[in-house]
């Protein structure tokens, strides 16, 4: 019954230090993604039809 799955006494300190490295690389790019995010203004346009929906939105 193996998993095949290292057991984390078994792992070098080289992948150790690879896998802390990329784990940090992913932070940063998901802390940058979020201030992106912060940034965008999301809008639900309601209304029957012919409203004025999509004039407005090609106008913006």
């Amino acid at each position: 019954m193996g998993s095949g799955l290292c057991k984390p006494d078994q792992i070098s300190d080289e992948f150790t230090d690879d896998f802390k490295k990329r784990n940090k690389e992913i932070e940063v790019e998901i802390e940058k993604e979020r201030i992106n995010d912060k940034k965008i203004i999301k809008m639900l346009l309601l209304g029957t039809s012919d409203s004025g929906k999509s004039t407005i939105a090609k106008q913006m």
